[in-house]
């Protein structure tokens, strides 16, 4: 007799921030609410949409009320266009207080996998078994590759890809490797998130990838279970040419600047009487770089932080000496 790996399905609830999204609303929705090996539920928030999303988030709400058996969509949230950051951290303040095994973050376009979640949970329970730590208390997360497809579904090609992802504290200071349609993650982490709603942060996944892996641990698939939509409204989009990426990622040093040691500030700010000295040192090298010719040539050797690509890393250093991070 074939074992049964799926003993018991973990409860995972999604939570979701729509804009506008009437034209792949839909279809993302149907994929979540079909995964496969756990009990989906979705927590959705509308951030002020003038367009028919709300017309479909009432009919899906409807369809997946108690009337229709098992509740799969919470009641939905409607409110007043904040932007993606604070729309979701509402969603996460919301979720801190419910109950589930698992949460997960989604956008709005996109089509999930039918073993997206549950892949996540198995990677996060293997990971935990190994360092000997309580799932529902470690603060863990699961991010990893996503396949970018265009407007009607059809698979792209990437134009940038690492041959191996290194997730660190370091790298979480200056760098975020976890797209946020792909996270997934314990409840000992959304703990630590719920502790204060940051001021400033340059967006809501990378401050999930900070605190995690200050406190915790971080897995990055390279394996993709998303279709990543890429269409001319993307909030975040993806680049698809080699040279387009890097473009893009120069673009995003400029657009950044300064904004690293503000994120690492906060960060300081928020969990200071909790950090682990040795990252509370790597988090203060940051912050000081702007005001600190000492600290700049420190960090221009500090090998702890670092990106993921080495072209990426040398321009921050170069940024770093001249005090712009």
């Amino acid at each position: 007799m074939k074992k049964n790996v799926y003993p018991f399905k973990p409860t995972v609830l999604v939570l979701l921030s729509c804009y506008n999204g009437q034209a792949y609303l839909k279809e993302q929705l149907d994929s979540i609410l079909t995964q496969k090996n756990c009990n989906v539920e979705l927590l959705i928030r509308d951030d002020g949409s003038v367009d028919d999303t709300v017309s479909i988030l009432k009919e899906y709400e409807y369809h997946y009320s108690k009337s229709g058996g098992s509740v799969k969509i919470l009641p939905v949230l409607y409110g007043k266009n904040l932007g993606v950051i604070r729309s979701f951290f509402i969603l996460l303040q919301q979720a801190s207080v419910l109950q589930y095994d698992y949460y997960a973050l989604a956008d709005q376009d996109d089509i999930w996998m039918e073993h997206k979640l549950s892949h996540a949970v198995k990677t996060l329970e293997k990971e935990c078994r190994k360092k000997k730590s309580n799932i529902k208390t470690f603060p863990c997360l699961y991010a990893g590759a996503v396949q970018p497809v265009d407007a009607t579904g059809k698979r792209l090609s990437t134009g940038m890809s690492y041959s191996k992802v290194r997730p660190s504290f370091g790298n979480a200071l200056i760098e975020n490797i976890c797209t946020g349609c792909t996270c997934v993650f314990s409840k000992g982490l959304l703990s630590l998130l719920k502790e204060k709603t940051p001021n400033f942060v340059i967006m809501h996944d990378f401050w999930l990838y900070l605190v995690a892996a200050a406190f915790g641990t971080v897995i990055y698939d390279p394996q993709p279970y998303v279709f990543y939509r890429q269409h001319e409204n993307n909030t975040v989009g993806m680049a698809i040419t080699r040279l387009e990426n890097y473009k893009r990622r120069l673009k995003n040093f400029k657009r950044h600047r300064g904004q690293l040691s503000k994120q690492a500030g906060e960060f300081f700010k928020i969990y200071k009487n909790v950090i682990p000295k040795e990252k509370k040192q790597l988090t203060k090298l940051l912050i000081k770089n702007k005001r600190d010719k000492t600290i700049r040539k420190q960090l221009l050797f500090e090998k702890r932080i670092y990106r993921q690509n080495w072209k990426d890393d040398f321009i921050f250093r170069i940024f770093g000496l001249f005090g712009l991070l």
